[in-house]
């Protein structure tokens, strides 16, 4: 039934710019038991066929002869309204119906799952990440898309009353975002100043993920908690299964290349990785073994720069790369995790990362071993090196160089070879510091994390212009 008077308010969290950090901690613990829910049967009515005007970019639901605009932004086509079409528990904000019109209308989880016209589906949290991606997001270590919220929320209608003033979006890519609040326990709330989509992946019985923006950031934020009670947007995404396998194809060039380094006449295996999804990049398919005064060998042995490519500090991995090669972005990784099948992730211990991604990059030997089963048998380290990345555990490192009190002293320390693959991205969080992505011998993922930018790294570099830092 509708929802008319605030005696029928279901007693769920309420995500104010207050407990948003308490919702992000529930997310974390609950990312766990985390799973997609599969999409509901929808009844007689759902199953209506629809019609998708391809010229004009528009669809009409048949169900109600309600038409929306629509998007396609990388692989997805998106409505670009927010779904108005009503369900036994749906509402309009405040129980006024020229808010369903102005925003559409808001429905708790279980409705929002079979709400979405025939053809069409309810997001899952990865379609919300990959969205947040192909708009130029990049994630922080709170989970967050940085940047996407920006692109994606409409030109007008993000307004906070309390200091008069209005938010004006860039809306680059026509999604449209409108800030048209929730149902939480205390009532409607959040009109103007944010905007709730329900995802259609679940934490458990009781909550799902949801992702949001507000007025006063310009970023996406992305896997918050809330009760299925709630009553949130929802954003239907064009459900073609043979778009999205063609899109999640990665295609490395499997012919292959080779590249000279006029510098030094060194030569290194290149490989294209990517899908229609993310693009293509073409990496270096070895880490960068270019001298420079302050770059290393790992335990200073010229051996191991033959077999692990050179270390180098941030300053010195940003001039490493030759002509027309550069070190990516942090964006850049994110789009190479994503071609090789990587599922986000988020852990406690993990600043974020993706799953999968490290067991398909990583090399086929190198990688130290994992003991033994119970059968005797040695468990590997070593990756599937799927897409021919070859992605090897040169460790990491320090150098420092002490001066003072009538003596100089340099050294250098060094760790993990064989056990953790390091590298620089061009990103970086403050003048001292920037982003970098491990490997683990004992982890299929790859994760992101930040550190000093003295301490020493692998180079990977990629070729084309730094549009995407």
């Amino acid at each position: 039934m509708y929802i008319t008077s605030m005696t029928a308010a279901p007693k769920v969290h309420r995500p104010t710019a207050a407990t948003l950090l308490t919702l992000a901690a529930l997310a974390v613990i609950a990312a766990g038991c985390a799973k997609t829910a599969v999409r509901k049967d929808v009844d007689t009515v759902q199953t209506a066929t629809a019609i998708r005007d391809t010229v004009g970019g528009t669809f009409t639901d048949l169900r109600d002869g309600k038409a929306y605009r629509t998007v396609k932004i990388g692989s997805q086509t998106w409505m670009a309204e927010n779904l108005n079409f009503a369900t036994d528990s749906s509402a309009c904000y405040d129980n006024v119906e020229s808010n369903c019109q102005k925003y559409g209308r808001l429905y708790n989880w279980n409705d929002a799952m079979k709400a979405c016209p025939a053809g069409w589906r309810l997001p899952t949290d990865e379609d919300g990440d990959i969205l947040a991606l192909a708009v130029g997001g990049w994630r922080d270590e709170d989970g967050d898309w940085k940047i996407a919220g920006e692109k994606l929320k409409s030109k007008n209608g993000w307004c906070n009353s309390n200091y008069r003033s209005c938010d004006s979006a860039a809306d680059e890519f026509g999604f449209s975002a409108l800030p048209a609040g929730g149902y939480h326990y205390s009532g409607f709330e959040g009109a103007g100043r944010y905007g709730f989509w329900w995802s259609a992946t679940d934490t458990d019985a009781h909550g799902a993920w949801y992702w949001s923006m507000n007025i006063y950031s310009y970023w996406v934020e992305g896997r918050n908690y809330s009760y299925k009670a709630s009553l949130y947007s929802v954003r239907c995404r064009q459900d073609s299964a043979a778009d999205t396998a063609l899109a999640e194809q990665a295609i490395p060039d499997t012919a292959g290349w080779t590249v000279t380094d006029p510098r030094d006449g060194k030569t290194y295996r290149t490989v294209r990785i990517g899908n229609r999804r993310t693009g293509y990049l073409t990496w270096m398919a070895e880490n960068l073994n270019f001298e420079t005064g302050s770059s290393r060998c790992y335990g200073d042995d010229t051996s191991n720069c033959q077999k692990y490519g050179r270390l180098y500090n941030w300053t010195n991995a940003m001039k490493a790369c030759p002509a027309g090669w550069r070190v990516p972005s942090d964006e850049e990784w994110d789009k190479l995790a994503v071609a090789a099948g990587g599922k986000p992730l988020i852990g406690i211990s993990l600043l974020d990362g993706w799953a999968i991604a490290g067991k398909k990059l990583k090399s086929e030997n190198g990688w130290a071993g994992l003991g033994e089963d119970s059968d005797g048998n040695p468990l590997s380290g070593n990756g599937t090196n799927e897409f021919g990345f070859s992605a090897l555990p040169g460790g990491s490192g320090w150098h420092h160089k002490a001066c003072g009190c009538g003596r100089d002293k340099t050294w250098s320390h060094f760790s993990n070879a064989d056990s953790i693959g390091a590298w620089w991205s061009a990103t970086t969080s403050d003048f001292t510091a920037a982003a970098y992505r491990r490997m683990y011998y004992s982890h299929n993922s790859m994760d992101r994390s930040f550190n000093y930018k003295s301490a020493l790294y692998s180079v990977r570099c990629v070729w084309g212009p730094a549009d995407l830092r």
